[in-house]
Protein backbone atom coordinates (compact mmCIF):
# COMPACT_ATOMS: atom_id res chain seq x y z
CA UNK A 1 0.00 0.00 0.00
CA UNK A 2 1.36 3.41 -0.99
CA UNK A 3 1.87 5.73 2.00
CA UNK A 4 0.31 9.19 2.17
CA UNK A 5 3.78 10.80 2.05
CA UNK A 6 4.62 8.79 -1.08
CA UNK A 7 1.35 9.83 -2.72
CA UNK A 8 2.06 13.46 -1.89
CA UNK A 9 5.56 13.22 -3.36
CA UNK A 10 4.18 11.69 -6.54
CA UNK A 11 1.49 14.40 -6.73
CA UNK A 12 4.12 17.14 -6.37
CA UNK A 13 6.25 15.57 -9.08
CA UNK A 14 3.22 15.33 -11.37
CA UNK A 15 2.30 18.99 -10.75
CA UNK A 16 5.84 20.08 -11.58
CA UNK A 17 5.86 17.94 -14.73
CA UNK A 18 2.54 19.45 -15.85
CA UNK A 19 3.73 23.00 -15.18
CA UNK A 20 6.98 22.40 -17.09
CA UNK A 21 4.95 20.94 -19.97
CA UNK A 22 2.65 23.97 -20.11
CA UNK A 23 5.62 26.33 -19.84
CA UNK A 24 7.37 24.53 -22.70
CA UNK A 25 4.20 24.75 -24.80
CA UNK A 26 4.12 28.53 -24.38
CA UNK A 27 7.83 28.78 -25.16
CA UNK A 28 7.28 26.91 -28.43
CA UNK A 29 4.26 29.07 -29.26
CA UNK A 30 6.26 32.27 -28.65
CA UNK A 31 9.11 30.91 -30.78
CA UNK A 32 6.65 30.13 -33.61
CA UNK A 33 5.22 33.65 -33.33
CA UNK A 34 8.65 35.25 -33.69
CA UNK A 35 9.58 32.85 -36.49
CA UNK A 36 6.55 34.00 -38.50
CA UNK A 37 7.22 37.64 -37.64
CA UNK A 38 10.83 37.23 -38.80
CA UNK A 39 9.67 35.81 -42.14
CA UNK A 40 7.13 38.61 -42.69
CA UNK A 41 9.58 41.35 -41.72
CA UNK A 42 12.39 40.08 -43.94
CA UNK A 43 9.94 39.87 -46.84
CA UNK A 44 9.10 43.57 -46.37
CA UNK A 45 12.79 44.48 -46.15
CA UNK A 46 13.57 42.65 -49.38
CA UNK A 47 10.76 44.54 -51.13
CA UNK A 48 11.67 48.06 -49.95
CA UNK A 49 15.36 48.10 -49.01
CA UNK A 50 17.04 48.40 -52.41
CA UNK A 51 14.75 51.29 -53.40
CA UNK A 52 14.76 52.98 -49.99
CA UNK A 53 14.55 56.73 -50.57
CA UNK A 54 14.17 58.07 -47.02
CA UNK A 55 14.00 56.84 -43.42
CA UNK A 56 10.27 57.45 -43.29
CA UNK A 57 9.81 54.26 -45.30
CA UNK A 58 10.91 52.29 -42.22
CA UNK A 59 7.28 52.33 -41.11
CA UNK A 60 6.39 50.24 -44.15
CA UNK A 61 9.01 47.62 -43.28
CA UNK A 62 8.05 47.66 -39.60
CA UNK A 63 4.33 47.19 -40.32
CA UNK A 64 4.43 43.40 -39.61
CA UNK A 65 5.52 44.17 -36.03
CA UNK A 66 2.74 46.71 -35.50
CA UNK A 67 0.12 44.42 -37.02
CA UNK A 68 1.22 41.45 -34.89
CA UNK A 69 0.98 43.27 -31.56
CA UNK A 70 -2.58 42.15 -30.79
CA UNK A 71 -1.81 38.62 -31.94
CA UNK A 72 1.10 38.42 -29.50
CA UNK A 73 -1.02 39.77 -26.64
CA UNK A 74 -3.81 37.24 -27.36
CA UNK A 75 -1.27 34.41 -27.51
CA UNK A 76 0.21 35.17 -24.09
CA UNK A 77 -3.24 35.74 -22.57
CA UNK A 78 -4.57 32.41 -23.86
CA UNK A 79 -1.83 30.42 -22.14
CA UNK A 80 -1.70 32.47 -18.94
CA UNK A 81 -5.47 32.39 -18.37
CA UNK A 82 -5.34 28.60 -18.60
CA UNK A 83 -2.42 28.57 -16.15
CA UNK A 84 -4.29 30.97 -13.84
CA UNK A 85 -7.17 28.48 -13.61
CA UNK A 86 -4.73 25.64 -12.92
CA UNK A 87 -3.21 27.82 -10.20
CA UNK A 88 -6.65 28.24 -8.59
CA UNK A 89 -7.04 24.45 -8.43
CA UNK A 90 -3.51 24.08 -7.08
CA UNK A 91 -4.29 26.67 -4.40
CA UNK A 92 -7.39 24.73 -3.34
CA UNK A 93 -5.28 21.59 -2.96
CA UNK A 94 -2.62 23.45 -0.94
CA UNK A 95 -5.28 24.83 1.41
CA UNK A 96 -6.84 21.39 1.91
CA UNK A 97 -3.42 19.90 2.60
CA UNK A 98 -2.52 22.65 5.10
CA UNK A 99 -5.82 22.17 6.96
CA UNK A 100 -5.35 18.38 7.05
CA UNK A 101 -1.83 18.70 8.43
CA UNK A 102 -2.94 21.28 11.00
CA UNK A 103 -5.84 19.15 12.24
CA UNK A 104 -3.56 16.11 12.54
CA UNK A 105 -0.97 18.05 14.55
CA UNK A 106 -3.31 20.15 16.68
CA UNK A 107 -6.17 17.65 17.01
CA UNK A 108 -8.68 20.48 16.95
CA UNK A 109 -11.01 22.42 14.66
CA UNK A 110 -9.15 24.69 12.25
CA UNK A 111 -12.01 27.15 11.88
CA UNK A 112 -11.05 29.18 14.92
CA UNK A 113 -7.73 30.04 13.37
CA UNK A 114 -9.00 31.39 10.07
CA UNK A 115 -9.76 35.06 9.60
CA UNK A 116 -11.14 36.82 6.56
CA UNK A 117 -8.34 38.76 4.88
CA UNK A 118 -8.55 41.85 2.70
CA UNK A 119 -10.59 41.37 -0.47
CA UNK A 120 -7.47 41.71 -2.59
CA UNK A 121 -8.18 38.72 -4.81
CA UNK A 122 -11.78 38.25 -3.67
CA UNK A 123 -13.52 37.84 -7.01
CA UNK A 124 -12.56 35.78 -10.00
CA UNK A 125 -13.23 38.74 -12.27
CA UNK A 126 -10.91 40.98 -10.26
CA UNK A 127 -8.10 38.41 -10.35
CA UNK A 128 -8.55 37.76 -14.08
CA UNK A 129 -8.65 41.50 -14.81
CA UNK A 130 -5.40 41.91 -12.91
CA UNK A 131 -3.88 39.13 -14.99
CA UNK A 132 -5.13 40.72 -18.21
CA UNK A 133 -3.61 44.07 -17.19
CA UNK A 134 -0.20 42.59 -16.45
CA UNK A 135 -0.23 40.54 -19.66
CA UNK A 136 -1.13 43.64 -21.67
CA UNK A 137 1.64 45.68 -20.06
CA UNK A 138 4.23 42.93 -20.48
CA UNK A 139 3.30 42.14 -24.09
CA UNK A 140 3.24 45.84 -24.97
CA UNK A 141 6.74 46.30 -23.53
CA UNK A 142 8.04 43.22 -25.32
CA UNK A 143 6.74 44.29 -28.71
CA UNK A 144 7.92 47.88 -28.17
CA UNK A 145 11.39 46.55 -27.35
CA UNK A 146 11.36 44.35 -30.47
CA UNK A 147 10.24 47.32 -32.59
CA UNK A 148 12.99 49.55 -31.17
CA UNK A 149 15.77 46.97 -31.63
CA UNK A 150 14.70 46.25 -35.23
CA UNK A 151 14.44 49.99 -35.93
CA UNK A 152 17.98 50.37 -34.60
CA UNK A 153 19.26 47.72 -37.01
CA UNK A 154 17.50 49.37 -39.96
CA UNK A 155 18.77 52.81 -39.00
CA UNK A 156 22.34 51.57 -38.69
CA UNK A 157 22.06 49.78 -42.02
CA UNK A 158 20.62 52.87 -43.72
CA UNK A 159 23.32 55.14 -42.26
CA UNK A 160 26.22 52.81 -43.11
CA UNK A 161 24.90 51.78 -46.53
CA UNK A 162 24.38 48.06 -45.91
CA UNK A 163 23.07 45.79 -48.63
CA UNK A 164 19.87 43.83 -48.19
CA UNK A 165 21.85 40.66 -47.38
CA UNK A 166 23.63 42.36 -44.46
CA UNK A 167 20.36 43.70 -43.09
CA UNK A 168 18.72 40.29 -43.40
CA UNK A 169 21.59 38.60 -41.54
CA UNK A 170 21.46 41.11 -38.68
CA UNK A 171 17.69 40.69 -38.37
CA UNK A 172 18.03 36.90 -38.32
CA UNK A 173 20.60 37.16 -35.51
CA UNK A 174 18.21 39.29 -33.46
CA UNK A 175 15.30 36.92 -34.06
CA UNK A 176 17.46 33.93 -33.09
CA UNK A 177 17.63 35.49 -29.62
CA UNK A 178 13.86 36.05 -29.54
CA UNK A 179 13.13 32.48 -30.60
CA UNK A 180 15.55 30.92 -28.13
CA UNK A 181 16.47 32.21 -24.68
CA UNK A 182 14.08 35.18 -24.73
CA UNK A 183 11.14 32.90 -25.57
CA UNK A 184 12.18 30.70 -22.66
CA UNK A 185 12.37 33.68 -20.28
CA UNK A 186 8.99 35.02 -21.43
CA UNK A 187 7.29 31.65 -20.98
CA UNK A 188 8.78 31.01 -17.54
CA UNK A 189 8.00 34.47 -16.20
CA UNK A 190 4.46 34.76 -17.58
CA UNK A 191 3.38 31.25 -16.59
CA UNK A 192 4.81 31.50 -13.08
CA UNK A 193 3.09 34.84 -12.52
CA UNK A 194 -0.28 33.53 -13.79
CA UNK A 195 -0.01 30.31 -11.78
CA UNK A 196 0.80 32.08 -8.51
CA UNK A 197 -1.88 34.72 -9.12
CA UNK A 198 -4.38 31.88 -9.42
CA UNK A 199 -3.09 30.39 -6.17
CA UNK A 200 -3.48 33.75 -4.42
CA UNK A 201 -7.06 33.98 -5.69
CA UNK A 202 -7.76 30.56 -4.21
CA UNK A 203 -6.27 31.62 -0.89
CA UNK A 204 -8.57 34.63 -0.72
CA UNK A 205 -11.59 32.49 -1.57
CA UNK A 206 -10.59 30.06 1.19
CA UNK A 207 -9.97 32.87 3.72
CA UNK A 208 -6.29 32.04 4.16
CA UNK A 209 -4.72 34.57 6.52
CA UNK A 210 -0.97 34.00 6.12
CA UNK A 211 1.39 32.65 3.46
CA UNK A 212 5.01 31.51 3.74
CA UNK A 213 7.80 31.95 1.18
CA UNK A 214 9.27 28.67 -0.01
CA UNK A 215 12.47 28.87 -2.02
CA UNK A 216 13.69 26.19 -4.42
CA UNK A 217 16.45 25.27 -1.95
CA UNK A 218 16.95 21.92 -3.68
CA UNK A 219 18.22 23.86 -6.72
CA UNK A 220 20.65 26.40 -5.18
CA UNK A 221 22.45 27.00 -8.48
CA UNK A 222 19.16 28.18 -10.05
CA UNK A 223 17.83 30.14 -7.07
CA UNK A 224 18.79 33.69 -6.15
CA UNK A 225 20.74 33.93 -2.89
CA UNK A 226 18.28 36.63 -1.78
CA UNK A 227 15.38 34.22 -2.35
CA UNK A 228 17.15 31.42 -0.49
CA UNK A 229 17.47 33.86 2.43
CA UNK A 230 13.70 34.53 2.17
CA UNK A 231 12.88 30.86 2.69
CA UNK A 232 10.47 30.54 5.63
CA UNK A 233 9.41 34.19 5.79
CA UNK A 234 5.71 34.69 6.61
CA UNK A 235 3.35 37.55 5.78
CA UNK A 236 -0.38 38.25 5.96
CA UNK A 237 -2.14 37.83 2.61
CA UNK A 238 -2.10 41.23 0.90
CA UNK A 239 1.15 42.40 2.56
CA UNK A 240 4.56 42.20 0.91
CA UNK A 241 7.57 40.04 1.62
CA UNK A 242 10.83 41.78 2.50
CA UNK A 243 11.84 41.76 -1.20
CA UNK A 244 8.76 43.85 -2.06
CA UNK A 245 6.67 41.08 -3.68
CA UNK A 246 3.19 40.00 -2.61
CA UNK A 247 3.92 36.49 -3.89
CA UNK A 248 6.67 34.82 -5.97
CA UNK A 249 6.55 36.08 -9.53
CA UNK A 250 4.61 39.24 -8.59
CA UNK A 251 5.39 41.71 -11.37
CA UNK A 252 4.53 44.77 -9.27
CA UNK A 253 7.98 44.45 -7.65
CA UNK A 254 11.48 44.99 -9.02
CA UNK A 255 12.28 43.00 -12.13
CA UNK A 256 15.36 41.37 -10.58
CA UNK A 257 13.09 39.86 -7.91
CA UNK A 258 10.44 38.24 -10.13
CA UNK A 259 12.09 37.46 -13.47
CA UNK A 260 12.70 33.69 -13.84
CA UNK A 261 11.53 33.10 -10.25
CA UNK A 262 10.45 29.52 -9.36
CA UNK A 263 9.69 29.98 -5.64
CA UNK A 264 6.27 29.21 -4.12
CA UNK A 265 4.08 30.41 -1.23
CA UNK A 266 1.99 27.75 0.53
CA UNK A 267 -0.60 28.79 3.12
CA UNK A 268 0.62 29.08 6.70
CA UNK A 269 -1.73 28.37 9.60
CA UNK A 270 -0.59 29.72 12.96
CA UNK A 271 0.11 26.94 15.50
CA UNK A 272 -2.46 26.60 18.31
CA UNK A 273 -1.82 29.01 21.13
CA UNK A 274 0.35 31.34 19.00
CA UNK A 275 -0.35 34.65 17.25
CA UNK A 276 1.52 36.77 14.70
CA UNK A 277 3.77 39.54 16.09
CA UNK A 278 2.17 42.94 15.48
CA UNK A 279 5.52 44.73 15.44
CA UNK A 280 6.79 42.92 12.31
CA UNK A 281 5.35 43.09 8.77
CA UNK A 282 7.37 40.01 7.83
CA UNK A 283 8.18 37.37 10.39
CA UNK A 284 9.25 33.77 10.90
CA UNK A 285 8.05 30.95 13.08
CA UNK A 286 10.52 31.95 15.79
CA UNK A 287 8.85 35.37 16.03
CA UNK A 288 5.38 34.04 16.95
CA UNK A 289 3.84 35.36 20.17
CA UNK A 290 1.85 33.21 22.65
CA UNK A 291 -1.86 34.04 22.68
CA UNK A 292 -2.73 36.17 25.70
CA UNK A 293 0.73 37.69 26.01
CA UNK A 294 1.27 41.22 24.72
CA UNK A 295 3.78 41.68 21.95
CA UNK A 296 6.06 43.94 23.94
CA UNK A 297 6.05 41.64 27.02
CA UNK A 298 6.92 38.66 24.85
CA UNK A 299 9.63 40.57 22.99
CA UNK A 300 11.12 41.71 26.27
CA UNK A 301 11.15 38.18 27.71
CA UNK A 302 12.56 36.72 24.51
CA UNK A 303 15.39 39.24 24.10
CA UNK A 304 16.40 39.59 27.78
CA UNK A 305 15.46 36.25 29.23
CA UNK A 306 13.14 38.05 31.67
CA UNK A 307 16.10 39.62 33.48
CA UNK A 308 14.76 43.19 33.44
CA UNK A 309 11.34 44.84 33.42
CA UNK A 310 9.69 46.55 30.47
CA UNK A 311 10.13 50.08 31.80
CA UNK A 312 13.81 49.52 32.44
CA UNK A 313 14.18 48.09 28.95
CA UNK A 314 12.41 51.11 27.44
CA UNK A 315 14.99 53.35 29.09
CA UNK A 316 17.79 51.19 27.71
CA UNK A 317 16.26 51.61 24.24
CA UNK A 318 16.07 55.38 24.90
CA UNK A 319 12.39 55.68 24.16
CA UNK A 320 12.37 53.80 20.83
CA UNK A 321 8.99 52.47 19.77
CA UNK A 322 8.22 48.78 19.49
CA UNK A 323 8.27 49.08 15.69
CA UNK A 324 11.71 50.69 15.77
CA UNK A 325 12.92 47.94 18.08
CA UNK A 326 11.71 45.30 15.63
CA UNK A 327 13.58 47.03 12.79
CA UNK A 328 16.77 47.22 14.87
CA UNK A 329 16.56 43.52 15.67
CA UNK A 330 16.10 42.66 11.98
CA UNK A 331 19.08 44.82 11.01
CA UNK A 332 21.19 43.23 13.71
CA UNK A 333 20.28 39.77 12.45
CA UNK A 334 21.19 40.70 8.87
CA UNK A 335 24.55 42.10 10.01
CA UNK A 336 25.32 38.90 11.91
CA UNK A 337 24.53 36.78 8.84
CA UNK A 338 26.53 38.97 6.42
CA UNK A 339 29.46 37.25 4.68
CA UNK A 340 32.22 39.31 3.07
CA UNK A 341 32.28 38.62 -0.71
CA UNK A 342 35.42 37.12 -2.24
CA UNK A 343 37.80 39.17 -4.39
CA UNK A 344 36.94 36.96 -7.37
CA UNK A 345 33.24 37.75 -6.96
CA UNK A 346 33.88 41.50 -6.65
CA UNK A 347 36.02 41.42 -9.80
CA UNK A 348 33.35 39.72 -11.91
CA UNK A 349 30.39 41.67 -10.53
CA UNK A 350 32.17 44.93 -11.39
CA UNK A 351 33.00 43.58 -14.84
CA UNK A 352 29.31 42.91 -15.48
CA UNK A 353 28.07 46.23 -14.13
CA UNK A 354 30.57 48.21 -16.18
CA UNK A 355 29.01 46.79 -19.36
CA UNK A 356 32.16 45.12 -20.69
CA UNK A 357 30.26 42.40 -22.57
CA UNK A 358 28.03 42.22 -25.61
CA UNK A 359 27.03 38.60 -26.16
CA UNK A 360 24.80 37.37 -23.28
CA UNK A 361 25.26 33.69 -24.09
CA UNK A 362 29.05 33.92 -24.06
CA UNK A 363 29.00 35.90 -20.85
CA UNK A 364 26.65 33.49 -19.06
CA UNK A 365 28.68 30.51 -20.31
CA UNK A 366 31.81 32.16 -18.98
CA UNK A 367 30.21 32.68 -15.59
CA UNK A 368 29.01 29.06 -15.53
CA UNK A 369 32.55 27.89 -16.29
CA UNK A 370 33.84 29.69 -13.20
CA UNK A 371 32.15 27.06 -11.06
CA UNK A 372 33.72 24.14 -12.97
CA UNK A 373 37.36 24.93 -12.23
CA UNK A 374 39.19 22.86 -9.62
CA UNK A 375 40.60 26.07 -8.20
CA UNK A 376 37.14 27.64 -7.95
CA UNK A 377 37.23 30.76 -5.77
CA UNK A 378 33.46 31.36 -5.83
CA UNK A 379 30.78 29.96 -3.56
CA UNK A 380 27.57 28.61 -5.08
CA UNK A 381 25.71 31.69 -3.84
CA UNK A 382 28.25 34.03 -5.45
CA UNK A 383 28.08 32.15 -8.74
CA UNK A 384 24.27 32.34 -8.74
CA UNK A 385 24.42 36.05 -7.93
CA UNK A 386 26.66 36.61 -10.96
CA UNK A 387 24.23 34.70 -13.20
CA UNK A 388 21.24 36.74 -12.04
CA UNK A 389 23.20 40.01 -12.24
CA UNK A 390 24.35 39.27 -15.79
CA UNK A 391 20.77 38.57 -16.95
CA UNK A 392 19.45 41.67 -15.20
CA UNK A 393 22.01 44.00 -16.75
CA UNK A 394 21.44 42.43 -20.13
CA UNK A 395 17.77 43.34 -19.84
CA UNK A 396 18.73 46.93 -19.05
CA UNK A 397 21.00 47.06 -22.07
CA UNK A 398 18.25 45.67 -24.27
CA UNK A 399 16.06 48.60 -23.28
CA UNK A 400 18.76 50.93 -24.50
CA UNK A 401 18.76 49.11 -27.86
CA UNK A 402 22.37 48.13 -27.56
CA UNK A 403 21.60 44.72 -29.03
Amino acid sequence: MVSKAKKQLLANQLNKLLFDTHEDALKKAVARFFRKLEKDLIKEVEVYWENLMYKGQFDLMLSPIHEAQQEYHDLILEYTLAEFNRGVKQGDRLVSRAIEQYVMKANRNVGAFYEKGDDLFATSQFAEDRLRDTVFQASDKTMARVDESINEILTQGYTEGWGVKDVRNRLMTRFDQLKDWEANRIARTEMQHAHNLGIMHSYEQNNVQHIQWRSAVNQPMRTRPSHIALNGEIIRVGDRFSNGLQFPGDKTGKIEEWINCRCSCPPYILPPGMSAPSYLSQFREGDLVPVGESNHDYLLRKETGGRIGWEDYRQVMQGKSLEELGILLQQQKQEEEYVEPSEEFVKWINYIREGNWRDPDKMLNKIDSLGDRKTNKLTNSELESLQVEAMYYYQLEMRKNRF
